[in-house]
C-alpha cells in the first residue's frame, strides 16, 4: 500500500528579519494567497532567559490540500524557514499574539497584519465553532423549508446565494444528505398513501 504525505490547509512558518528578503511582506502580498503576519516578535525570552532573535509568526491559509513541502515552497518565495502544520487554527491565529500564553511577551494583535482577505478575529474564533454551527442550523432551516430532496439543489442554492456556507456544506454532506433523504423518504411515503 502507497504511503500518502499528510496534507493540511494551514501551515505556520517564521520570518527572521535579518535574513529575509527586505521586501518579504510584499513578495507574500504578490502570492495572492491569505495569510496572516504576527507582530514583530521582539521580547521574547528563551528558556535561560534570554532574548531570542527578532522574528515574525507568518500562518498560511490555503484554499486546498498542501503537502508540508508544497508549503514550504510557497514559504520559500519569501524568506520563511521552518514550515509546520497548523491543527488548530484558532489557537495558533491566538498564537501571533501569546494571547493565551500569559507567561509570554504579550503583543498587540491590532498589529497583526492580514493579506489576500484573511481575517484575523475570524481565525481566532475558528476553533469556537459558533459560527459554523449557526451556518449548519440555517443551511438545514433552508432545506426543510424549501423542502429540497435532492442534495444538488442545496449545492446550488449555496453556491449562489449563501456562498459563505459552502466550507459548513462540504465540512457537514453526510449530515445534510441524511435530512435530504428523510425529506425525500417522507414525499414518498406521503404520495404512497
Amino acid at each position: 500500500m502507497a504511503k500518502t504525505t499528510p496534507r493540511n490547509t494551514y501551515y505556520a512558518t517564521i520570518i527572521y528579519p535579518e535574513s529575509a528578503p527586505t521586501e518579504w511582506k510584499d513578495i507574500l502580498r504578490d502570492l495572492h494567497i491569505k495569510a496572516l503576519i504576527s507582530p514583530l516578535h521582539n521580547k521574547d525570552l528563551d528558556k535561560n532567559g534570554q532574548l531570542k532573535k527578532e522574528h515574525y509568526h507568518v500562518i498560511l491559509i490555503f484554499e486546498s490540500l498542501k503537502s508540508q513541502k508544497q508549503a514550504q515552497e510557497v514559504a520559500d518565495k519569501f524568506g520563511g524557514v521552518l514550515v509546520i502544520p497548523i491543527y488548530c487554527l484558532g489557537a495558533y491565529s491566538r498564537y501571533l499574539c501569546h494571547t493565551d500564553d500569559v507567561d509570554k511577551a504579550q503583543y498587540d494583535s491590532k498589529d497583526v497584519i492580514e493579506i489576500g482577505g484573511a481575517d484575523y478575529k475570524v481565525c481566532c474564533r475558528t476553533n469556537d465553532n459558533a459560527r459554523e454551527e449557526k451556518n449548519l442550523m440555517d443551511l438545514t432551516q433552508l432545506i426543510l423549508d424549501n423542502n429540497i430532496i435532492y442534495f444538488h439543489k442545496a449545492v446550488k442554492i449555496v453556491i449562489e446565494e449563501h456562498e459563505d456556507w459552502f466550507h459548513t456544506l462540504t465540512a457537514n454532506s453526510y449530515y445534510l444528505r441524511s435530512v435530504i433523504m428523510s425529506l425525500a423518504t417522507e414525499k414518498r411515503i406521503g404520495e404512497i398513501q
